[in-house]
Order: C-alpha cells, then sequence, then structure tokens
C-alpha cells in the first residue's frame, strides 16, 4: 500500500517527469503489478528492475543509474509521497550554481536542517498535501546549505554523479553509503543544497529503492 501511495503521488506531483525507473530489490512480487498500473496511461519513460535476493540500496542505485539518460536525476527510496509543485524549486536551485551539486527537498527524516515539523497525522495524503501548502508559502525562494544528507530523496547532476562516483557497495545495506556520498562530494568542491519549498514525506514502511530520473 505505501509504494503504491508513494508512486501515485510521484505521478500525479511531478509535471516534468520524464523517465522512470524502479529498482525493486526483492520486494514482492506484487510490486511489479503496481509499477504497471501506474504508469499504463503515462508519457514516461519506465523500466522495472527486480532482484529476486537483495543486492542492498548501493547496488541497486548504481544500477537505476547505469539505465538513466537524463541530465537531472532524482534518487528516491520507494515509501516516499511528494507533494505538488516538489520537483520544480529543486531543479531551479541546481540550476542557480554550478557548484551546486545535489539538492535536497525538507521531509519528516533526514539529519538536520532537512529533518523538520511533520503533519500531525502522516499517513494520510490530504493531510500531508495541506501540510505542503501550507508551509510552501512561509518558504518562498528559501535555500540554505548542508554538510550532509538524508539518501530517502534528492536531486543530483549526471555530471557530478561521473565526477564523483556512485555509491559504494561495500556499505550493503548497513549504512554508511550516503554518508560516504556525501564526504566525496564536498572533497570535490561541490555544494549540497536545502530546498526548503519542497516538502516530501518518507512512510519508513519499505525496504524496497528505487531511482527517479529527471
Amino acid at each position: 500500500a505505501a509504494f503504491a501511495l508513494a508512486l501515485d503521488s510521484l505521478v500525479a506531483n511531478t509535471k516534468v517527469l520524464l523517465e522512470l525507473i524502479v529498482v525493486d530489490d526483492g520486494g514482492s512480487a506484487s510490486l511489479r503489478a503496481t509499477f504497471d498500473k501506474a504508469v499504463r496511461h503515462q508519457n514516461v519513460r519506465s523500466t522495472f528492475i527486480r532482484h529476486e535476493h537483495p543486492q542492498g540500496f548501493p547496488a541497486s542505485v548504481n544500477e537505476g543509474l547505469a539505465q538513466a539518460t537524463a541530465q537531472n536525476i532524482v534518487i528516491m527510496n520507494g515509501d516516499v509521497v511528494v507533494t505538488d509543485g516538489w520537483l520544480l524549486p529543486m531543479i531551479a536551485l541546481l540550476q542557480v550554481n554550478p557548484n551546486i551539486g545535489v539538492v535536497c527537498p525538507m521531509s519528516n527524516v533526514g539529519p538536520r536542517p532537512q529533518r523538520g515539523a511533520r503533519p500531525k497525522y502522516f499517513d494520510r495524503p490530504d493531510t500531508i498535501a495541506t501540510f505542503a501548502d501550507q508551509r510552501r508559502a512561509k518558504m518562498f525562494a528559501a535555500f540554505g546549505g548542508m554538510p550532509r544528507f538524508g539518501g530517502f530523496c534528492f536531486l543530483v547532476r549526471r555530471g557530478v554523479i561521473s565526477d564523483v562516483g556512485g555509491f559504494d557497495t561495500r556499505y550493503g545495506d548497513v549504512g554508511g553509503d550516503v554518508e560516504d556520498f556525501c564526504v566525496r562530494l564536498l572533497r570535490r568542491g561541490y555544494v549540497a543544497a536545502l530546498a526548503p519549498e519542497s516538502y516530501v514525506e518518507s512512510l519508513g514502511c519499505l525496504p524496497e529503492r528505487w531511482v527517479v530520473v529527471h
């Protein structure tokens, strides 16, 4: 149910979605049917990759990145609900300065300052949407930098991936891969920026990961 909710929110609230790649890392067989239903009538290039046995988050993301053709790529967990207009401020911020290599949205999880307040009933899509609309007006055109970010949802340039490298598969699913990526990103002189206008909600329900490509 969480995967369907997340996927439906992505299709409905992402006006510039051109390509969608889902990597099912050892999830249930029903995920493919959910994916097919969500993209059936959408004008997007869609790819579904399934691992019968889990290979871990870094390997799954790297496989999705290898399939991607776009220049701006969103890496996202399979249990993240996005809200109306979430991606456009992130894309705009990515274009402000070539030193900005990654842009992240505000959310209910992640390190500070990325983690902020959450809706009172965070598992209700209508409440999440209302909450995002109310906070967007307060955060218009605001942004800031941060040394680290959560790996559940972020926008990155393809050129940055080529320069910094992908995710280190030695970490598997024990953690550390995103921290490692943050360190390499900063060492190469890039900035990770926060787009407070954008809000996404991590439901924290699924181990499956996906790569969304714009």
